[in-house]
C-alpha cells in the first residue's frame, strides 16, 4: 500500500487509519518500493493505495511515481494497480495511466449499491466506482480491468447478481468474491458467513455472465493469487473464451 499510512475516508468496513489531512506521501517511497519489490523475487505484485482526497490530483503523480520506479529496478515484474475512486478526477487518471507499465488496472466496488451509503465512505458511490473502471478501459484498452465485492454485510443474491452484471456492462473481467469480516466491534457488522457452495454457485453465475477469470470463497480478498487469475483471464481470452 502506497501514498502513505492514513487515508483521507473512513469507509465502515476499513481498518486503515483515517484524517482529512494526512502527512504528504514520501517522495522516497518510489525507490524504496521498487527496491523492496526486487528484493523479494516476485514475479507479479498489487500495489494499492490510500485514498488522497486531500491532493490536488489525487495522489495520481506520486502512485505513478510508485508504477514506473519499480518497472525501472524490475521489469520482469507484472504490475497490478489496485486504485481509488480517484474522487472521479478522469484527467488525473488518465495522466496516471497514461503509458504505465501496467497489465491490470483495479478499483474495488467492495459492496452491492444497495449497500455502499451504509459501508463506504459518504464521498464513494457505486456509481462512481463504476464509472473509474469504464473510464480506465476508455483510456487503456490494452489493460484489463478487475473489481471486488465483500460479501456477508446484508447484501441478497438480487443484489449481488445486479453488482456482477454492472460490472460486466462497464467491461470488467476479473472479479473476486470474499466473506467480510470485521475488523473490530467498532466496524460495520457482519450480517452472514456464507457458505463455499454459496461462492461457488456466485463463481459459476459470475462466469457464465462473461468474467474471464474469477475467485470466489471465504477467504478470498482482492489480491488473492492476483498473478494466477490474471494468467487464467489471459488464457481464457487468447482462447476466446468469453
Amino acid at each position: 500500500m502506497i501514498g502513505g499510512q492514513t487515508c483521507t475516508r473512513a469507509c465502515r468496513f476499513c481498518s486503515v487509519a483515517h484524517d482529512r489531512k494526512p502527512a504528504p506521501p514520501d517522495p522516497a517511497e518510489p525507490e524504496g518500493l521498487a527496491q523492496a519489490i526486487a528484493e523479494m523475487r516476485i514475479a507479479y505484485a498489487v500495489i494499492t493505495v490510500v485514498n488522497r482526497d486531500d491532493m490536488d490530483d489525487e495522489g495520481a503523480a506520486h502512485y505513478r511515481a510508485c508504477l514506473d520506479a519499480v518497472h525501472r529496478t524490475a521489469p520482469a515484474v507484472g504490475l497490478e494497480f489496485l486504485g481509488s475512486d480517484m474522487a472521479g478526477n478522469e484527467p488525473a487518471l488518465a495522466a496516471m495511466l497514461d503509458g504505465a507499465p501496467l497489465k491490470v488496472f483495479a478499483h474495488n466496488v467492495e459492496t452491492v449499491e444497495r449497500l455502499t451509503h451504509n459501508v463506504r465512505d459518504r464521498r464513494a458511490s457505486f456509481r462512481r466506482s463504476l464509472r473509474i473502471l469504464e473510464a480506465s478501459r476508455e483510456l487503456r484498452p490494452d489493460l484489463m480491468t478487475k473489481s471486488s465485492i465483500m460479501v456477508g454485510l446484508g447484501e441478497t443474491d438480487q443484489d449481488l447478481t445486479a453488482a456482477m452484471q454492472s460490472l460486466r456492462g462497464v467491461g470488467v473481467e476479473l472479479l473476486t468474491l470474499g466473506q467480510y469480516l470485521a475488523p473490530s466491534p467498532n466496524h460495520y457488522p457482519v450480517a452472514a458467513f456464507v457458505t463455499p457452495e454459496r461462492f461457488e454457485a456466485w463463481a459459476a453465475e459470475a462466469t457464465a455472465m462473461g468474467f474471464l477469470a474469477v475467485a470466489a470463497g471465504p477467504m478470498v480478498r482482492s489480491s488473492f493469487r492476483a498473478g494466477t487469475l490474471y494468467d487464467e483471464a489471459v488464457r481464457r481470452r487468447d482462447a476466446g473464451i468469453l
